[in-house]
């Protein structure tokens, strides 16, 4: 049966107390001893972070955490009204808070400890015990990460706004050019090594893209949208209807056409069938006998109704009774 293990009761110290004691071995020999204990002395002391200068700060009471982040406790409030990076105080080179040099010393320690985390098989935002191997964050972290990025999104659009980093967004997209480089780039590279360009997953449809689950709820996704637009009166743009006997505007509709004007000629020039792009099975045909089929019946449907059948006579083939 595991014991349960203290902190150290010096505030800010990471470290495991003692065996009898309130204290860690570190502040034990400092308090004992007249001249100070050697940081690199101590094989006993555990910690997620392996960084020297971060943990004599931290056992001095010089460093804080807020938010799994370090911050200088003076001088932080003082150089943040100033202008001045937080971290060591000298001037900002972009719209953060810290210098390029600080950014970059941070974030190679934050590397190194979710690297120590991930491997442990642990979260990397907060050290805690995974659920699924396969995330890199437990399942709260997923569900504060997920609320705070939808908050960024939703004010990224209100602003007009790259959503990704914040930019100036291209035309007719929501997101900047380079973004939207990044993101085919990264779905190439999911694809051609065999996973969803969406969710990371294994794929299980053979050559699409993406898998089950994630085409399953984009299907729902893009039924909800159109629904809501078709009973607010818009094209399934979200566009103004030019007609009102009509589902989609002028443009969407002559853009659909060129697109089966296309699909029709590819087809028809490579010996396949036009209408679902299989094999033919009737010679001098350019449908197959399961299209040909298919569109014979409806065309019959169509006339049934053009006589002023109702639509269920004329959907089991009912013919008008003559008087």
């Amino acid at each position: 049966m595991e014991t349960e293990t203290h902190k150290c009761s010096e505030r800010g110290c990471p470290f495991p107390q003692m065996d009898g004691e309130e204290l860690c071995a570190y502040h034990v020999q400092m308090f004992a001893l007249d001249e100070p204990l050697d940081f690199d002395d101590r094989p006993i002391l555990q910690t997620d972070v392996d960084d020297r200068p971060i943990l004599q700060a931290v056992l001095s009471r010089e460093l804080t955490t807020v938010g799994h982040r370090f911050f200088w406790r003076q001088n932080y409030k003082i150089w943040d009204s100033e202008g001045r990076c937080t971290s060591c105080g000298g001037p900002r080179d972009q719209h953060t808070k810290t210098c390029s040099s600080c950014r970059a010393e941070l974030n190679g320690l934050m590397k190194r400890l979710k690297d120590k985390r991930y491997n442990a098989g642990k979260c990397i935002r907060c050290g805690g015990l995974m659920e699924r191997r396969a995330k890199k964050n437990c399942f709260s972290c997923r569900a504060l990460l997920n609320r705070l990025a939808k908050r960024s999104r939703v004010a990224k659009d209100s602003a007009g706004k790259c959503l990704r980093c914040g930019g100036p967004r291209d035309k007719n997209t929501r997101y900047c050019s380079s973004c939207l480089e990044g993101q085919r780039h990264r779905a190439h590279r999911r694809i051609s090594a065999g996973f969803c360009r969406r969710c990371r997953n294994l794929r299980d449809r053979g050559r699409k893209t993406i898998c089950s689950a994630c085409a399953s709820k984009i299907k729902s996704q893009l039924q909800s949208t159109f629904n809501s637009r078709k009973n607010a009166g818009l094209c399934i743009c979200g566009r103004t209807r030019d007609r009102k006997d009509r589902k989609s505007c002028s443009a969407c509709r002559c853009r659909c056409r060129l697109k089966t004007r296309r699909k029709y000629r590819n087809r028809r020039k490579s010996g396949l069938c036009t209408t679902c792009g299989g094999v033919r099975d009737r010679h001098g045909k350019l449908r197959c006998s399961k299209c040909s089929k298919y569109t014979s019946e409806r065309w019959k449907r169509h006339r049934q109704r053009r006589k002023g059948l109702p639509p269920e006579a004329a959907r089991k083939g009912v013919r008008r009774a003559t008087v």
